[in-house]
């Protein structure tokens, strides 16, 4: 999939001002937890989309996920 959509194109190419406004241990840790994308392909999300149903879904999916571990079933 990464090879798809050309991650290697883009990532790690946002620009930030974190080397800047950051001490550098903080810098450099903000720039690598930000350095990969969401991946949502698991959600149903139309192109017109807002925000809410991006919540709406990740909280069902976060839900369920948490049931079936505990055992409750989904």
């Amino acid at each position: 999939m990464q090879i798809e959509t050309k991650l290697y194109n883009w990532q790690g190419k946002a620009i930030s001002n974190f080397s800047i406004t950051l001490p550098e241990p903080d810098s450099e840790l903000v720039q690598q937890a930000l350095k990969d994308p969401y991946i949502f392909d698991f959600l149903t999300l139309s192109k017109k989309a807002k925000e809410k149903d991006l919540e709406e879904q990740l909280i069902g999916h976060i839900t369920s996920f948490l049931k079936e571990w505990d055992g409750e079933g989904g």
